[in-house]
Formats: structure tokens, C-alpha cells, sequence
């Protein structure tokens, strides 16, 4: 599904399949078990026989905005892709800033009704010159719902049933990283018994960029029709079975020398005891203090084992907006603890440090504390105006 989605397969291409095989890195017999796990029963012979000599890579079916044959951006130095994921990136970052920007989103309309409102103003495609009032106009045309949108966005585009849910998939791999963090949101809601709307408001984001993109022409040449063409082929079913019985075979290539030295190692242990046994947490963690310990004690025995550690509990820092969960993350913190506020005299001293390290405090520091100084001044200036007194010379 990758492969067909995000232009990501899971296998390596073809030819370094081949040149393995050819210099035997992958067994005859590792072959043999990969292809009767797929029901084959040919024979490998039969199946390398079968193997397309010129095998050309079949690209994945493209989204609408990458049918577009003109450029985009500043003097066309963009392709369409380029602007769709660059405009939700930068929207997406501002939307879920946690206070390091100084200016925030209106959160009270809601992920896609804040988008739509910035795209419907002058400024919110200030990067496309040229096309700017065309997609300003199509985008007040849009619902203001995000399930509406979704609905429109179906109608008008007219996806095809049986490539409709990886086109879905595709367009929010397009900017996969802020729908892998809505999906973690959703998930976090979850396991509170709460929902989250953020991932099914960004696809109508996404189909939102498509519907403005579409700009109505239904010819063989449109984009449109390209479009659909692409998906409607849907080329890489075979090619990626036989890529995946390759990997498979590979795999077990490289799994029995494994297997034969872990055998080796069991067998080589005598019954005594060691003189000492460890066990550790099988992260990277721990790894180097592991093996630290084995050099120092030949005669030890260490053991990792897959555990979960933590509390089950979130942690938030004094001043914070964010608790960071102390526990494994496929479960959900039932408490939340946090540090005693600092009194108040400990706060103000920590306060006044920082001010006086800041950059600025070269300036600002030497202005204000010439305020305090103020008494002193005057009270020099009005000790001037008095007349001193002579001392008695006498001359006698």
C-alpha cells in the first residue's frame, strides 16, 4: 500500500534482488520456501524463468495537483506539489504552535474553518502572485465544514470506488508527517474515551487543495482526465509480488547464519554457573554498560530482556502548558504530578538574574537602575546650592 500511496515500497529494487542471487546471497533453498509460502508450487526454476528481463520502475499514480503541466510559485520556480505541501506545512506549524510563536491561530473556529478563512483573504496566498485571486474566489466557494467538504470534494472530483480509499490515504501522505501527528492525537483522545477531529479535518484540507486546483475541464487532455487515468491503472500488483517473494527470500538467506551461531553460542555453555548473571533492558541505552560488563567479567552471563518501565503518571514542569506522560506510550496517564511552585522571593530573585544575563540588559539594566539613583542625584544637587561655611583662619 505504500508503494501505491507514498511512492514508498518495501522491497529494493529488482536488479539488487538479482545480483544477490547471482552472487549467491540468496540460496536456492531460502527461494524455494519463500514461494510455497505464497502457494507457488512450480518450482523455482519455473519462477525465475518467468522473470521479466526488463523490468522498467512503475511510478505511483499521481495526485491532481501534480497533473498540472504549469508551474507555480515565484516565477514558476515551484511545481504544484511543492505549493500544496509548503502552504499546509506552514499552516499546520502555526495551528499547532505550543507558545513559541508570539502571534497564534483563532482556535475557536476549528482546524479546517481557520484554514479556509486565512485561504479566502488577500494575504493567505501572497507566495502566487498570478493565480492568487482565481484560488481566492474558488476558495469562497468552498463549505465551511470540514465534513461538507469531504462530501463536495467527492462529488466534483468523482473518484472511481475501488481506488477511492488509497487516493484518501494519498493525499494525506502528502504531507505524511502532520497526518502521522493528527493520527497520534486521535489516538491519545482514544485512549481517554475522547475523540479527535484533526485527521478527518486535514484530508479536507487536502481535497480542498485538489477542488482548487481542478480547474473544471473534463477533456482527454485535461488534468482531470490524467488524473483519473493514473489511478485507474494502478500498475504495480504484480511487479511488487514478485519484489516482496525476492525480499522474503533474502531474508531467510540471512536468518540461518544467524540462527547457526546462536545455536553455536547455546551449545558452548558447560552447566556451570557463572559468577555472576545480569539482566538488562534491551534498548541502547543500556547496551554499552552491557557489554562493558562482559569485557570486565569474562566468566559473567548477561540477559536482555523487553520490558515496559515508567509510572503511570504525567509530569508537568512548573510554568508548563504540556505534561509529558512518564509511562509507556501506548497507555494513557491516569495522574498528573507536578513540582511545588517556588516561593515567591526565589521566583523574583531567578527573575531578576535573567533580566540582568539578557542581551539587552546592557541598556535596559543601566537605565532602569539610574531610577534608583534619582534620590541620591537630587539630594547632591540641593546639598550644592548651600553656601559652605569659611573656615575661621586666625591670624594671630
Amino acid at each position: 500500500m505504500l508503494r501505491l500511496v507514498a511512492d514508498s515500497p518495501l522491497h529494493l529494487p529488482r536488479g539488487e534482488y538479482l545480483a544477490a542471487w547471482r552472487r549467491g546471497e540468496i540460496s536456492a533453498a531460502a527461494l524455494e520456501t519463500a514461494l510455497s509460502e505464497t502457494g507457488w508450487s512450480g518450482g523455482a526454476q519455473a519462477w525465475l524463468d518467468a522473470e521479466p528481463r526488463d523490468v522498467d520502475p512503475v511510478p505511483s499514480p499521481r495526485l491532481l495537483a501534480a497533473c498540472h503541466r504549469e508551474a507555480a510559485g515565484p516565477l514558476g520556480a515551484q511545481s504544484w506539489t511543492d505549493v500544496v505541501i509548503q502552504q499546509i506545512s506552514q499552516y499546520c506549524a502555526a495551528w499547532f504552535d505550543r507558545d513559541q510563536a508570539n502571534w497564534h491561530l483563532d482556535h475557536e473556529r476549528g482546524f479546517y474553518a481557520a484554514w479556509l478563512e486565512q485561504m479566502r483573504h488577500p494575504y493567505g496566498l501572497s507566495a502566487l502572485p498570478e493565480r492568487r485571486e482565481q484560488l481566492r474566489l474558488r476558495a469562497e466557494r468552498l463549505p465551511g465544514d470540514a465534513e461538507a467538504m469531504l462530501a463536495a470534494g467527492l462529488a466534483q472530483l468523482q473518484a472511481e470506488p475501488e481506488w477511492l480509499k488509497p487516493w484518501l490515504q494519498a493525499l494525506l501522505m502528502r504531507n505524511n508527517g502532520w497526518a502521522a501527528w493528527c493520527a497520534y492525537l486521535g489516538w491519545q483522545a482514544g485512549l481517554k474515551g475522547e475523540t479527535d477531529g484533526h485527521l478527518r479535518q486535514l484530508l479536507a484540507i487536502q481535497m480542498a487543495w485538489e477542488c482548487l486546483l481542478d480547474d473544471g475541464a473534463r477533456g482527454p487532455d485535461s488534468a482531470w482526465a490524467a488524473w483519473r487515468r493514473d489511478w485507474g491503472l494502478r500498475r504495480h500488483g504484480r511487479a511488487d509480488a514478485r519484489a516482496l517473494i525476492w525480499q522474503r527470500a533474502h531474508e531467510l538467506s540471512l536468518h540461518a547464519p544467524l540462527a547457526q551461531a546462536l545455536c553455536r553460542e547455546s551449545a558452548a555453555e558447560d552447566g556451570t554457573r557463572p559468577a555472576m548473571q545480569a539482566v538488562f533492558c534491551i534498548d541502547v541505552r543500556s547496551e554499552p554498560l552491557r557489554r562493558a560488563l562482559e569485557q570486565t567479567v569474562p566468566d559473567s552471563r548477561t540477559y536482555g530482556f523487553a520490558g515496559f518501565f515508567g509510572l503511570p503518571l504525567a509530569y508537568r514542569v512548573p510554568g508548563s502548558d504540556v505534561a509529558q506522560p512518564r509511562l509507556p506510550v501506548l497507555l494513557a496517564p491516569g495522574w498528573e504530578a507536578s513540582a511545588a511552585p517556588a516561593s515567591k522571593p526565589s521566583a523574583a530573585r531567578r527573575g531578576w538574574r535573567a533580566f540582568q544575563r539578557s542581551p539587552l540588559s546592557g541598556f535596559a539594566l543601566v537605565e532602569s537602575a539610574g531610577l534608583a539613583k534619582l534620590a541620591a542625584l537630587a539630594g547632591r544637587s540641593k546639598a550644592r546650592g548651600r553656601q559652605a561655611a569659611l573656615p575661621q583662619l586666625d591670624p594671630g
